[in-house]
């Protein structure tokens, strides 16, 4: 299959540069005071571990997170090298009343890495990869990236579905679901989770299988942080070693006929082939579909199931050739630009003319730059029960996380109000949303995310925390709201 060169990271943030050139930074989180909840001030004295405070240089690398718009200001950093560090942190955050949130990777659409005036465990002590001797699990910390994890699974021919970016934490990723290229066969990040030790909001260390505490181990398969801070996850590896993929770029002058493809061909995908797309906008605006490959099959078949996609008159760039899985998972950027922006998420189960005529409209008229996601599920992750684990989508269809990019002040309120119209008008009838790319939407847009396993997680909410400590998330809980 010929090929051309592709540097992808170059290529985005080429076409985000000429629209980002001058952004205001003026609401950059370094310029809030931190306002310390009053009963922190012995906190060193329970936790025992090493805690950074905003006159240390680790408070301000942890205060950089991927939402640059979070303008939340923590009392402090507790930095977790253990399990009994993490059950230490959340009891001292939970005598003092004070806010308390996860930082693993950094990467919450939502900000919720950080928070005001209260404690944020940092997990970046808690990183560890072991390998099953029969190379079938692997058991990671959980503050653990994703990047990390390739590589050492790749070592031994090995993979488990991750995410694209390296850098993502796996805590979050997991719990959250995990959508990435091997998942059409292979299965969700949360499929294949077969452990995790868990600290409770009680600080009781747990660990939840299908074995052991069952009903833990459905929910924290995709309903987020709610449940309490995961410390150790064992995943099942897979045999991965050749795969056919690669980046391809799409540009049309209508760009209605690039969606109709690749809508398409996303339909008709047989399991062992992903494609997750991304809308940016070139240097002149214009929108391009950037769509990364990933086939687990013979490069014959794949050949033969790819060819549509690279043969189109629509394609400027081809990157799609046969290589290790772990190179294709470095073709990401190794760092995400720390840009602000505005989020929704949504899901169609139908992505047809009507879907792809509002999407086209809106990128017409979209106030600034763009980065939307486009997720398609089909194959493994379809063919599991909704009811099996607490990721509510598992009806085939495109999942898809909007980003809008905020060029400075004058442009957040019209960037706000495109982005929530486009979704409005985007998703399907019936629920569904991707957490991990939803953004600070609210507690009725959670609801809407979960869809008919809402019902389950806010009992077992109310089970395992019920005083609601596990609060900074795409949170599940009733009314009054905490």
């Amino acid at each position: 299959m010929a090929t051309t060169r592709f540097d992808r990271r170059a290529f985005l943030f080429a076409a985000l540069a000429s629209w980002l050139a001058g952004a205001s930074r003026g609401d950059a989180m370094t310029s809030n005071p931190v306002a310390e909840s009053g009963g922190l001030a012995n906190f060193e004295r329970r936790f025992a571990g090493t805690v950074f405070r905003p006159d240390t240089s680790d408070y301000a690398r942890l205060s950089k997170i991927y939402q640059a718009r979070a303008t939340a200001r923590p009392a402090l950093f507790a930095h977790c090298t253990s399990a009994d560090d993490v059950r230490r942190a959340v009891l001292a955050a939970r005598e003092a009343a004070a806010p308390l949130s996860v930082r693993c990777g950094g990467h919450s659409y939502a900000g919720h890495s950080l928070n005001d005036g209260g404690v944020v465990l940092d997990l970046s002590g808690l990183r560890s990869i072991e390998i099953a001797a029969d190379g079938g699990s692997a058991t990671v910390g959980g503050g653990t990236l994703a990047g990390m994890i390739d590589r050492a699974t790749a070592a031994k021919g090995r993979a488990t579905t991750l995410g694209q970016c390296p850098t993502v934490g796996i805590g979050g990723l997991a719990l959250g679901g995990g959508v990435g290229p091997l998942m059409g066969r292979l299965g969700l990040t949360c499929d294949n989770l077969l452990s995790a030790q868990i600290v409770l909001a009680d600080g009781r260390v747990v660990t939840a299988s299908e074995e052991a505490d069952g009903d833990l181990f459905w929910a924290i398969r995709g309903g987020g942080g709610n449940f309490g801070v995961a410390t150790r996850l064992t995943f099942r590896l897979h045999p991965v070693t050749l795969v056919t993929g690669g980046f391809v770029t799409l540009r049309s002058a209508d760009p209605r006929a690039m969606l109709h493809l690749y809508a398409d061909l996303c339909a008709a995908a047989p399991d062992d082939l992903v494609m997750l797309g991304m809308l940016v906008p070139d240097d002149e605006g214009r929108p391009l579909l950037m769509i990364q490959v990933c086939h687990l099959g013979s490069p014959e078949q794949a050949a033969a199931d790819i060819a549509p996609l690279v043969a189109s008159p629509y394609v400027i760039e081809n990157g799609v050739g046969r290589l290790p899985y772990a190179d294709l998972q470095t073709q990401g950027p190794p760092e995400m630009p720390l840009l602000p922006s505005t989020n929704r998420a949504g899901f169609r189960a139908a992505f047809d003319e009507v879907a792809i005529d509002t999407l086209a409209r809106a990128l017409a008229e979209a106030p600034g730059p763009y980065m939307h996601g486009l997720v398609p599920l089909h194959g493994a992750v379809t063919a599991t029960e909704q009811s099996k684990t607490a990721f509510p989508l598992r009806e085939r269809g495109i999942a898809y996380g909007l980003t809008s990019i905020i060029a400075g002040p004058e442009s957040l309120s019209p960037t706000r109000a495109w982005i929530a119209e486009l979704n409005d008008s985007l998703r399907g009838s019936g629920p569904g949303a991707y957490v991990n790319v939803m953004g600070d939407e609210g507690a009725e847009a959670v609801k809407f995310a979960y869809g008919d396993n809402f019902t389950r997680l806010l009992a077992l909410k109310n089970r395992y925390d019920p005083a609601n400590i596990f609060r900074n998330n795409q949170n599940i809980r009733r009314e009054p709201f905490h």
